[in-house]
């Protein structure tokens, strides 16, 4: 679902582990040089995916400290509580 929604390619998809997290690796598609860069809506597809396939709202246990592995943990069972 991650990869699916940053539109990476197959061969992408094992760089990234559990404790990298969400907001790091969107910073690093998309460095802010001076201003508010245009972005191909990565976090909201993410969002959407995440609450039609898991009924997971993203923004209530989004922070910026948020890892793959923590939005695994709660898109399938985990505590749904905001991961630290």
């Amino acid at each position: 679902m991650f990869t699916s929604s940053f539109l990476l390619h197959a061969c992408e998809r094992l760089r990234f582990a559990p404790e990298d997290r969400i907001l790091g690796i969107y910073i690093a598609r998309y460095p802010r040089k001076g201003g508010i860069g245009v972005d191909a809506m990565e976090l909201e597809v993410l969002a959407l995916t995440a609450r039609s396939s898991y009924g997971v709202d993203l923004e209530e246990i989004w922070s910026e400290h948020l890892t793959l592995g923590a939005f695994f943990s709660v898109c399938h069972g985990g505590e749904r509580s905001r991961p630290q």
